[in-house]
């Protein structure tokens, strides 16, 4: 779809940053003013231009920075129309083809391109690498430092030194990440990456819907990066419904829409859009309360922000969802980085099913989120480290390959996990006999996620995970039902006893109506640890070394546990460190 805004020209045009970026300050507009770093005694510090060691591309670098300037004005250019976008994604074989005769790939010359902006742009760059003691001449891509929030953007004093020109767009949108690990980060785009961000939502839209399209909004509006992007993108090619994260409207949202789908030309697609227990919450309402949907109407479940389990994802699909998928994405960087189509679907749930297919593909005996990307957008790499345990992991590192407001080069969300080519996947399927792989209009490459490594518990050099006790509640059955059905919210406690040993607690919260004594604890416990052991293969060790003595089941009352939920706009809490607080004042 065109963009309705005629005087958004695309990026790529000129190398110099003033041509895509309204850089010069607004007269009377306070936030348009330029920021000058300062060193410590108050002089001005100008990256690159006397006060600090000068840092530039060496030759052929630099060369590839033009280069990579090239190919993004072409890349921008057919991003603006969603058969030229198919066509590139359909080239990328093609491409990838003639990368190999010139010896550097596409996407490292518009990697190059955005550090040389980065150098000549961007005042927090060349002193973070000032810092990370990078001086003289860059000849290869390793010799740049990894960053991060904590080493990048906290270190940086001003926001403004983070971005493009070093003053904030005029225009555009100003958002913040959740702060479910820490304090909200600020982050700013302008108005042209907003609407470059559109239309790829839209692109992937449209590619993977057949068929009128209803958009139903249940992430939060306000300051979220998600909730405000995805508001601004969708509505510009479908209709649609900004409802928020409340489960009472989205119901009866849709169940009045079911009423009138008899009365609908053809088959229309309602988009729910929010958290993966928002989602699952809505689903298992539509079936508790008896919802027939009319057959002009398909109920789609695409969640974000946190991961989709296999087991949640299949338990979705008996409700009321047609289909279900996934989303990647990162308020640092962008929402919407990794998508999911029926091919991943089928590659998680294979992988599910049979450990040895799974780790002959992704290394570990348990699957991860897969989703497939866009080399023009992202330049993805792995970066291994081995952590307290001396278990190596592979973090995933993003340099953005287009012209945006904060660009980041090599930097490190904190995800585990990887990527791979589709036909080497697929070579590793076929020679397990698997060659019914859904057809798919492209090739692009898988993008794996783990998730956050510090988003899990220790017990005895393993780590568990919140999707680890997730699987074992939908998969563990208690006297013939899942336990999640009577569980509405829970948590990981990792403690240590009075002698210093580590010790894990699940939290368990029953839902409302429901009494925690309709659960014998011990029976709980115990098929939830069963079920985990199945699902990771460290925790199963660890608990052939330790036992599982010290793993114990803490089940609440509704509402009489702590607060799992304590801003209802933004993620769960599912790891609680140390003692806990419950709503009644105790600690436990």
């Amino acid at each position: 779809m065109v963009s309705q805004h005629k005087d958004v020209t695309m990026a790529g045009i000129s190398p110099k940053a003033s041509q895509h970026f309204d850089l010069a300050p607004q007269q009377g507009h306070p936030l348009q003013q330029p920021h000058k770093p300062e060193n410590s005694d108050g002089t001005l510090l100008q990256p690159n231009k006397g006060n600090i060691k000068k840092i530039q591309l060496s030759h052929g670098r630099a060369q590839d920075a033009a280069n990579g300037s090239v190919a993004g004005h072409m890349r921008d250019f057919a991003d603006r129309y969603h058969l030229l976008f198919l066509l590139r994604i359909k080239l990328l074989k093609v491409i990838r083809s003639v990368d190999k005769m010139t010896r550097t790939a596409t996407d490292d010359k518009l990697a190059w391109s955005q550090v040389a902006r980065m150098l000549n742009h961007v005042n927090a760059y060349p002193l973070f690498l000032e810092r990370q003691n990078v001086t003289g001449k860059i000849k290869k891509w390793e010799d740049l430092p990894i960053s991060s929030k904590k080493n990048y953007v906290k270190e940086t004093k001003n926001p403004e030194d983070l971005l493009v020109g070093n003053a904030i767009p005029i225009n555009g949108q100003c958002d913040q990440s959740s702060g479910t690990t820490g304090e909200p980060t600020v982050w700013f785009r302008d108005f042209k990456e907003c609407d470059q961000t559109g239309r790829h939502l839209r692109h992937a839209m449209k590619a993977s819907v057949d068929g009128p399209v209803v958009s139903v909004l249940c992430f939060a509006l306000g300051p979220w990066a998600t909730g405000m992007t995805l508001h601004n993108s969708l509505s510009k090619g479908a209709m649609e419904v900004a409802i928020g994260p409340d489960l009472t409207k989205a119901f009866n949202f849709i169940k009045k829409q079911n009423a009138m789908a008899h009365r609908f030309e053809e088959k229309t697609n309602y988009v729910i859009l929010g958290y993966p227990p928002f989602l699952q919450a809505l689903g298992e309402k539509l079936q508790a309360e008896g919802i027939e949907l009319h057959p002009k109407m398909k109920l789609w479940a695409v969640g974000g922000g946190e991961p989709m389990s296999c087991a949640r994802r299949n338990a979705m699909l008996q409700t009321k969802y047609a289909d279900v998928r996934s989303s990647f994405g990162a308020s640092d960087l962008t929402i919407n980085i990794g998508a999911q189509d029926l091919w991943d679907v089928r590659l998680e749930n294979i992988c599910k099913e049979n450990q040895d297919i799974c780790k002959a593909i992704f290394g570990r005996n348990t699957p991860p989120s897969v989703f497939h990307y866009d080399p023009g957008s992202y330049k993805i790499e792995q970066a291994p480290y081995k952590d307290e345990n001396g278990r190596q992991i592979d973090r995933i590192l993003f340099t953005q390959l287009k012209k945006v407001t904060c660009p980041k080069v090599r930097y490190d969300l904190g995800d585990e996990g990887g990527t791979s080519k589709q036909k080497d996947v697929e070579k590793i399927l076929k020679s397990f006999g698997i060659t019914d792989m859904p057809s798919r209009t492209h090739e692009l490459p898988l993008l794996y996620i783990y998730g956050r490594a510090e988003n899990a518990v220790p017990y005895n050099g393993s780590k568990v995970t919140p999707e680890h006790l997730e699987e074992g509640l939908i998969l563990g059955q208690y006297k013939g039902n899942s336990i999640k059905s009577s569980i509405e919210s829970y948590a990981l406690n990792s403690i240590e006893d009075a002698t210093g040993n580590a010790k894990i607690r699940i939290l368990l919260e029953m839902k409302e109506g429901i009494s925690k004594d309709t659960l014998n604890t011990a029976e709980v416990r115990d098929t939830l640890i069963n079920e985990m052991r199945k699902n990771n293969e460290d925790f199963d060790k660890a608990c052939d070394f330790a036992t599982d003595k010290n793993v114990d089941v803490i089940i609440f009352n509704h509402h009489e546990g702590p607060n799992f939920h304590p801003n209802p706009n933004t993620k769960k809490v599912y790891i609680f460190e140390g003692d806990v607080t419950l709503r009644s004042g105790e600690v436990i």
